[in-house]
């Protein structure tokens, strides 16, 4: 039997986990100037924790802490000097415009893919087989869909395509 709920958390915590990555090692990211339009998935990361936590109920601690992290993001997004840090640094003018390496944006990206391995962990015991062959259908398609469809601005910071290394014109000002 499909347990539905815990199987779309655990797709939703490794997809985050993913995304995150990409970006925490720079595989893949997007110009800064769609990046400062998304300040709401930082709303969206945080529920999905939330939804998490309030599934399993462990690791309270560790979620409160990425809770203040994300509300704070989605409060302050391309306005206070934390945020328009983390954006810069996140985003592929950082790697075409020679930004500056910076400790507190990386540890807080692993803190937060930290966070949604710690979610999928703790899902992993109300899921079985089917459940994790559907999660990773789901995760696939997803991941095929947005991160690395071709339509869409997210590319590799060492091969990005013309139109869209055009958009990272932003230098590191913060």
């Amino acid at each position: 039997m499909v347990n539905f709920l815990p199987t779309f958390l655990f797709f939703i915590e490794a997809y985050h986990t993913f995304a995150h990555s990409l970006i925490l090692f720079g595989v893949r990211t997007i110009p800064l100037k769609d990046l400062n339009n998304v300040g709401l998935y930082f709303l969206i990361d945080a529920l999905s924790v939330l939804a998490s936590y309030l599934f399993h109920g462990r690791f309270t601690y560790i979620v409160l802490f990425q809770q203040i992290q994300h509300y704070y993001y989605v409060l302050t997004w391309n306005k206070s000097y934390w945020s328009k840090r983390v954006a810069y640094w996140s985003s592929l003018d950082w790697h075409i415009n020679g930004g500056k390496s910076r400790a507190m944006e990386w540890i807080g990206t692993f803190y937060d893919v930290s966070t949604h391995v710690l979610m999928m962990y703790a899902l992993s015991e109300y899921i079985g087989t089917i459940d994790y062959l559907i999660a990773f259908l789901l995760f696939m398609a997803g991941s095929k869909a947005v991160l690395f469809n071709s339509k869409f601005a997210w590319s590799s910071p060492s091969n990005p395509p013309n139109w869209v290394k055009k958009r990272a014109t932003e230098t590191d000002v913060y």
